[in-house]
């Protein structure tokens, strides 16, 4: 009678396995990366649906191989190009007992066009004694994300290069953490190496024309005091590596979020070209600046501020603050008709 009992509890056991078998098959099935099971002997015996159809094959017999069978069909490479031999490859790795995280290889068919981007990650399941049973390696597709990540690179190498040709910078400041980001090429028209320093508030304020500074801190804290989206501003600022003073346009956008708080500012930097007339090096004992600075006058439609120190320059303000006109722009009207009326330019 006792032999009688315990029938029916093992028969029990046993269905209960093959319920715990069966659910684990169904989570394979359904998972979206892949996942292949393999022998210590490197005879890969099971393979999910998801590993089935990345790897280009239709069924699970196709896949039923021992590893070096598939020398024939694939080639896997590194990230750097270099080709794996068959005993690089992970399976190879994960049976000599190493564990695999987000591995990256490169995987061609060589018998199709077929090329992908895996991540492996694998390891050896052993016995509650820690002996291996067998090996687990899964299998993610990052082609695309790898694509959408070379094509993010090119698309900023071509806008460095469109921004050093054009001499047009670019920032973003996030207000929330105070932290400023500038584009190599707002580092060159500072007269600094690109991504020399952590670029601050403060250190773009310090490279500005002294002149200049408190106007230009001033534009942009009132635009946020009194809740403006952008700014506008022309002013002076003074290469670190040779004193040069240039002109800057600087244009800005606050971000808001929804609760209407600026969370960034987001900004433009384009060089005007040339230098500033009257003070070609700043500090240079025969500059503008050591000469004295004289009266000064906000100008540009109250966009930036000049310093007056020839008639032209002069002219030149309370004709751009008449029309809205930027110094570009009125200095060449200027010139043109004080041509016509005697015959000369202005000094």
């Amino acid at each position: 009678m006792s032999v009688d009992k315990k029938l029916p509890d093992c028969r029990c056991a046993e269905e209960e396995g093959e319920r715990h078998v069966e659910q684990l098959r169904t989570i394979l099935e359904h998972l979206t990366e892949g996942v292949v099971i393999s022998d210590l002997q490197g005879n890969l015996y099971h393979w999910n649906r998801a590993a089935i159809e990345m790897h280009g094959f239709q069924t699970l017999d196709e896949c039923r191989r021992h590893l070096p069978e598939f020398v024939d069909t694939f080639e896997l490479s590194t990230s750097d190009g270099q080709i794996l031999p068959v005993e690089q490859w992970p399976l190879a790795r994960i049976l000599r007992g190493e564990t695999l995280e987000n591995w990256e290889v490169h995987v061609r068919r060589l018998d199709r066009r077929f090329n992908r981007v895996w991540l492996y990650g694998g390891t050896l399941a052993r016995d509650v004694a820690g002996n291996p049973l067998l090996a687990v390696i899964t299998v993610t597709d990052i082609t695309e994300r790898k694509q959408a990540e070379e094509e993010l690179k090119e698309s900023e190498a071509r806008l460095k290069r469109s921004q050093a040709m054009a001499h047009l910078g670019s920032w973003e400041l996030d207000v929330a953490n105070d932290v400023l980001t500038w584009s190599d090429e707002v580092y060159r028209l500072f007269g600094l190496q690109p991504q020399e320093f952590k670029a601050t508030y403060g250190a773009f304020l310090e490279a500005v024309h002294p002149d200049d500074r408190n106007a230009v801190d001033k534009a942009y804290s009132e635009s946020l005091q009194e809740g403006r989206d952008t700014y506008e501003i022309e002013h002076r600022l003074v290469r670190k590596s040779n004193g040069e003073v240039r002109i800057v346009h600087e244009k800005c956008e606050h971000k808001r979020d929804q609760s209407g708080r600026v969370i960034r500012s987001v900004g433009m930097q384009a060089g005007r070209g040339g230098l500033a007339r009257d003070e070609r090096t700043f500090g240079n004992p025969r500059s503008g600046k050591d000469r004295g600075v004289g009266e000064r006058e906000s100008g540009y439609s109250g966009r930036t501020t000049t310093s007056l120190r020839r008639p032209r320059d002069s002219a030149c303000v309370r004709l751009s603050a008449r029309f809205g006109l930027s110094y570009a722009l009125c200095e060449p009207i200027l010139q043109r008709n004080v041509r016509r009326i005697h015959g000369t330019s202005v000094p």
